[in-house]
């Protein structure tokens, strides 16, 4: 058994020995940048919204829609000297309106019925996919989106069924 020790340890410095009279110094360069740890989303980045019950009736014509919906989405222990953060939005554009979100279909889901998403005072147009809204923040390094949402019928003609979709928002940190 110590022979073949010997030997496995014989080839292993005999083929290291060409590489220590051929080495030559050599310079790495490199480069990055330390960057702010990010802003906590509150609830686990997880907004489960619950949509008041909407009669077929109301969204019959084109360009009728449901009640607005509140809700805020709030980043908080932003790090220290972050002053905004923008929220980027994303999923799937409506057909036939692309600033508004599309909502899951199939058996059981209502037709004819999108989403519209807009910051809660109603002072930016439809906050559709790619759309963004940039917030301060606040001195207990909170940034708080306040949101409101509604279904709406861009043609009329509303099923009954359910309402259920996914807008992704992305936050960048300033």
């Amino acid at each position: 058994m110590n022979n073949v020790i010997k030997g496995v340890m014989v080839v292993v410095i005999a083929m290291g020995c060409p590489f220590v009279t051929l080495a030559a110094d050599t310079t790495i360069n490199l480069t990055g940048k330390i960057t702010a740890a990010a802003c906590t989303v509150d609830n686990n980045g997880i907004y489960q919204i619950e949509l008041p019950d909407v009669p077929s009736v109301t969204l019959a014509s084109a360009g009728s829609y449901g009640e607005w919906t509140t809700v805020n989405v709030t980043l908080s222990a932003c790090p220290v000297g972050t002053t905004q953060v923008t929220a980027t939005f994303g999923g799937t554009a409506a057909m036939g309106d692309r600033n508004k979100h599309t909502i899951a279909v199939g058996t059981g889901y209502t037709n004819n019925v999108v989403l519209q998403l807009q910051d809660a005072a109603g002072t930016k147009t439809d906050l559709g996919v790619n759309s963004s809204l940039t917030v301060p923040v606040d001195g207990n390094r909170n940034a708080t989106f306040a949101l409101r949402l509604r279904p709406y019928s861009i043609d009329g003609s509303a099923t009954i069924g359910a309402i259920e979709g996914l807008i992704v928002a992305e936050f960048n940190y300033n």
